[in-house]
């Protein structure tokens, strides 16, 4: 009977597994810009939190309340991606269990999430963007990812060409690269958090993590979660395997607040003694030599916290999830002159924009146009990595409503098609002083011809030029004269607006 029980949980192990990879296939699809991932991603707990998704919220506050950390396991693609790591880690050594229980790192883990409620409630916009995980793991798709599966493709279809092989159905796609600093920082994300996995496992998670520290607190008094039988025999086969490092054998506890639910430590008991549910509660007769450690505590919750540590804890995650929520004008408090970048259409106003957007790079991997790029300090050391509009390489279609569309933090608000076309994102500025009609007397107007809303008409100066003329009411920003102007540098140029408004015509 027990056999049959031990393979049943190696198949709901094998199951959180496979779903675990299509999420994680599908984030990295979506974040290649093969299918769309924004349905799924609103469903992760800052981005939720900071677009005010009280139903997404609630949804995984409850589901962590009956089941635990489901949430890490299934659904978070950095928490995946450290399974992958720790799963290449245990195959190299030949399949062999290498964990050991730690006790819990309360003032680290708490610490970090003070740090995020600091940035939440004290204008630093930046603190959410570097310690949400999705967000980490977005960044690291669009910037390494993305370029090498692209340039990968890109190759194979050049030796398919060249050695008239069969057709392997790809498609020639443009590789972007989106600036060295971008670049270097997803590296060093994805160097330390990968090293961390095949050392430790989950311990980034578990350590540094805010949002496993969020769920964390509320998996503590989860319903069901893993519990010790009479049956164990304490051959520490549980805690060896186990990736968050939270099984203590000799006490019979699992701290609650830091188990993932993967179901290893069941899938691997060899008597069956590990059980996911409602423990039950142990009698003072019972005659089996670990009846009592188990009576001692019977949730086998974290046996490290004292209660005033435990109210402490809950507090500050309440806050941290009540300053997310109502957010305020927290996204101004590190500007530098953001009136004059080009913000993506949605983005309606700097303040709504800075406090939502967590710089997951969904929507710069998404451009159709590949205009939209993490931003260095254009925005102040408050927006870094937040996207933004860049001319260099095409221009802002006004029917393309897809930044808008899949946004899921909220900080792009959708735009009707109709609306996107009369949208003011920007004002196009002229500069006579390097006009090529000016400076080397050619005949242009390129900037007139490629105006789309025809904001643009060729004025006589009064010296026999024709000059662009920029009806700036009428202008929305689209950069398409920017893009196509020939002069270097260039002399029609798109400024952002604080406010973006419909243009009058």
């Amino acid at each position: 009977m027990k056999k049959h029980i031990a393979a049943g949980w190696r198949y709901v192990r094998y199951g959180r597994i496979v779903l675990g990879w299509i999420v994680m296939s599908t984030f990295l699809l979506g974040f290649l810009g093969v299918v769309d991932a924004s349905a799924l991603a609103r469903w992760h707990l800052l981005p939720a939190l900071l677009a005010g998704n009280v139903l997404a919220v609630i949804v995984l506050v409850l589901l962590t309340l009956c089941f635990g950390r489901v949430y890490c396991s299934v659904l978070c693609p950095l928490g995946l991606w450290q399974d992958f790591v720790s799963c290449l880690a245990e195959r190299r050594k030949g399949g062999r269990r290498r964990y050991a229980y730690r006790q819990e790192s309360w003032k680290l883990r708490y610490g970090v999430l003070a740090v995020l409620v600091l940035g939440l409630l004290g204008g630093a916009a930046a603190v959410p963007l570097l310690l949400d995980p999705y967000t980490i793991f977005g960044r690291i798709a669009t910037h390494l990812f993305a370029p090498a599966i692209h340039s990968g493709a890109n190759q194979l279809i050049r030796w398919q060409m060249a050695y008239d092989g069969p057709d392997l159905g790809l498609a020639h796609t443009d590789v972007v690269t989106f600036g060295t600093i971008a670049v270097l920082v997803a590296a060093a994300y994805l160097v330390v958090i990968s090293v961390v996995a095949w050392r430790h496992g989950r311990l980034y998670c578990q350590a540094f993590c805010p949002v496993g520290t969020l769920l964390g607190t509320v998996s503590r008094h989860a319903v069901l979660h893993l519990h010790f039988g009479a049956d164990c025999i304490s051959c520490g086969l549980c805690a060896k395997s186990c990736p968050s490092s939270c099984i203590d054998v000799p006490h019979h506890r699992i701290d609650a607040s830091r188990c993932i639910d993967c179901f290893t430590c069941v899938a691997t008991c060899p008597k069956g003694a590990l059980s996911f549910g409602r423990p039950p509660v142990a009698s003072a007769a019972t005659p089996n030599r670990h009846a009592g450690k188990i009576a001692s505590n019977p949730a086998n919750a974290a046996p490290d916290l004292t209660r005033r540590q435990m109210i402490a804890g809950s507090a500050l995650a309440a806050l941290a999830a009540a300053g997310a929520l109502t957010k305020g004008s927290r996204g101004t408090a590190f500007a530098a002159s953001p009136a004059k970048v080009v913000r993506p259409p949605g983005a309606l106003s700097y303040a709504a924009f800075s406090e939502r957007c967590t710089g997951c790079h969904l929507c710069v991997a998404s451009c159709p146009q590949g205009i939209l790029r993490p931003a260095n300090l254009e925005y102040g050391l408050g927006g870094i990595f937040q996207p933004r509009l860049d001319f260099t390489d095409g221009y802002c279609d006004p029917a393309c409503t897809r930044c808008s569309d899949i946004c899921p933090a909220g900080a792009i608000t959708p735009v009707a098609p109709e609306k996107k076309k009369t949208l003011k994102i920007g004002t196009a500025l002229y500069r006579p002083d390097t006009c090529v009609i000016l400076t080397e007397g050619r005949t242009c107007g390129h900037c007139a011809e490629v105006c789309p809303i025809h904001a643009i008409e060729m004025a006589d100066d009064g010296n026999g030029h024709l000059l662009p003329k920029v009806h700036h009411r009428r202008c929305i920003g689209c950069g398409s004269c920017e893009y196509h102007c020939p002069a270097q540098p260039k002399a029609i140029r798109v400024v952002g607006k604080e406010e973006q408004t419909p243009a009058r015509t």
